[in-house]
């Protein structure tokens, strides 16, 4: 196996598609061909399946695009730090959970972005269980996702707490108690997070705990949506304090006091364990640590130490 074939696999792997990782390595369809027949013969095993929409891996190209991804990017890191820049076509790839991309991201890349113009950034935006999938097979660098989740190949550490707040377009008749009664909260109408959400499951073991049920009228994954429709009176939601501080401070949407209600929503870094990171990965993960990427709410108190790689 050399290097340059490692890293054609890889890059056909990522975008599904022969003529894209063409494209990004500035070489011919044909060479790309090529290159991947050469490491397929080198190994005697089928690395890609073809079909009409594109290229995914097989099960042993699966295995070889997680061990090998992290080798190419520290080979990159190494180039990219003896000659004091990024390299052609490098690229960090990174996931996030929406609420994250939304109120944390901007502020952190705009920094990072000053520090490494030339450094294409990626950012998967999905679900938690699917970002640490993601990163178990070695398709992201790391993953901010919402915390708790369970993975022996995953290292996590808090980042961001944000308080639940359940909120409600103005005027409705539960708003400006001093407390509500969980009962006549869970009788509304809910917009709520996916069924396997972890705000989702977080919110509704609180109504559990009083032996309660909540009555979801539609379930929206993205918290800027979700405030569209709850302004738009269809029900009231529970949604991260950083989310809804500008619009309850416009007075567009309004907080209802429930009793007992001591809800957050916990944001964490996800890491595979063993990787060493590349410099630029460990650099915007510095950046949301120090706050560049703050957008309300709180910095996670509860810390989990990991060994850095040397710069």
């Amino acid at each position: 196996m050399n290097l340059t074939d490692l890293e054609t696999f890889v890059r056909a792997a990522q975008e599904g598609s022969l003529s894209a990782a063409a494209r990004r390595l500035f070489i011919s369809q044909p060479a790309v061909s090529a290159r991947l027949r050469r490491l397929e013969e080198a190994l005697g095993e089928r690395l890609l399946e073809r079909s009409g929409r594109g290229v995914r891996p097989t099960p042993v190209g699966s295995l070889l695009l997680a061990r090998c991804h992290p080798l190419l990017q520290e080979v990159h890191r190494l180039e990219a730090e003896v000659r004091g820049e990024a390299p052609p076509g490098a690229r960090l790839i990174i996931g996030a959970t929406d609420l994250v991309a939304i109120y944390r991201l901007p502020r952190a890349l705009a920094s990072f972005r000053r520090r490494f113009p030339s450094l294409e950034v990626q950012v998967q935006v999905d679900g938690s269980a699917t970002l640490v999938h993601a990163l178990e097979e070695g398709r992201i660098e790391f993953a901010v996702v919402t915390l708790p989740v369970a993975s022996p190949r995953v290292e996590l550490t808090p980042l961001f707490e944000d308080p639940l707040r359940v909120v409600a377009a103005p005027g409705h008749p539960l708003a400006g108690r001093r407390s509500v009664a969980p009962k006549l909260v869970a009788a509304e109408a809910w917009l709520n997070h996916k069924r396997d959400s972890v705000t989702r499951r977080s919110l509704e073991s609180f109504f559990a705990a009083h032996d309660l049920a909540l009555r979801t009228e539609m379930e929206i994954s993205n918290p800027e949506a979700i405030k569209a429709l709850v302004q738009a009176r269809l029900g009231v939601a529970a949604l991260p304090a950083c989310a809804v501080e500008r619009e309850v401070r416009q007075k567009l949407l309004v907080p209802i006091a429930v009793r007992g209600w001591n809800l957050s929503r916990v944001s964490g870094l996800a890491l595979r364990r063993g990787l060493v990171l590349s410099q630029a990965a460990e650099a915007l993960i510095q950046l949301l640590r120090s706050g560049n990427g703050r957008g309300g709410g709180a910095q996670a108190r509860r810390k989990v130490s990991r060994p850095r790689a040397s710069t």
